[in-house]
């Protein structure tokens, strides 16, 4: 093991206060990749679940699974590994020793022990339900505690689908509320708001945005600025796009 301190989010912020961690050797360059994509994606929101994740073989296999064979989004990680630490806690025993009760001495899976946490994660689900937790909430616990079994070649269903019912729905703001967030809003926050509602950016690719994309039209004052956004700052990293912000956008931004 080795220990590190984590001083900026991923996005480059500061942290309040520095996180030290202990982390694995690293013994290869896609050990490297795993091993920031789990601080990436832990440590700023909750820096106990990097230990939790390090420490159990099968959740790095949830790891591995989603940066090498989904999008490798951070967000998802964080709501698969919270909601198998809660599983866990729960049912007062770690993810290694799931999964291990779970296999023969082959590693072969047992049926009638793949069962028995079918019906706890049954009650896991009555319980965070009877914390009023919202049905959202409630199904990505569970799809944590799925991923965890599916990553080590094992599938725990239940016997139902679970509602993902919205109990507060989104909604864009009118061109009245756009305004008014707008009188209010400082310069930074008058750059944010109106790229996001002009340009139709996601949050999550609009934070990792550069001068580079704005640079050439910005500085010939073109209206609209064109920007080219790149595979690999959108979410699920699937193509590049491109989009454009009008005059009042480009102003804020100047």
């Amino acid at each position: 093991m080795q220990t590190i301190t984590v001083t900026h989010s991923p996005r480059g912020y500061k942290l309040q206060e520095p996180i030290t961690l202990s982390v694995p050797d690293i013994k290869n360059a896609a050990d490297k990749k795993l091993q920031q994509y789990v601080i990436d994606s832990l440590s700023w929101k909750m820096s106990s679940l990097v230990t939790f994740t390090f420490k159990n073989t099968s959740t790095l296999e949830v790891a591995k699974h989603l940066l090498r064979h989904r999008t490798g989004s951070t967000a998802t990680l964080y709501q698969y590994i919270y909601g198998i630490h809660r599983f866990c806690k729960w049912a007062n025993a770690q993810p290694d020793q799931l999964i291990e009760s779970c296999q023969d001495p082959d590693g072969d899976p047992k049926p009638k022990a793949i069962a028995k946490y079918s019906r706890l994660l049954d009650d896991f689900v009555g319980c965070l339900q009877a914390e009023g937790l919202a049905p959202g909430t409630v199904s990505n616990h569970v799809k944590g505690v799925k991923a965890l079994f599916r990553a080590n070649r094992m599938k725990l269903e239940l016997p139902y689908n679970l509602s993902k019912r919205i109990v507060y729905s989104d909604r864009a703001p009118t061109p009245e509320e756009l305004q008014r967030i707008i009188e209010l809003a400082d310069v930074r926050e008058k750059v944010i708001v109106s790229m996001l509602a002009l340009g139709g950016f996601r949050i999550g690719t609009l934070v990792k945005l550069q001068y580079r994309h704005v640079k050439r039209d910005l500085e010939k004052m073109n209206t609209p600025i064109h920007i080219h956004v790149e595979a690999e700052i959108t979410k699920g990293k699937y193509h590049d796009y491109d989009a454009f912000i009008g005059q009042e956008a480009a102003e804020y931004l100047r």
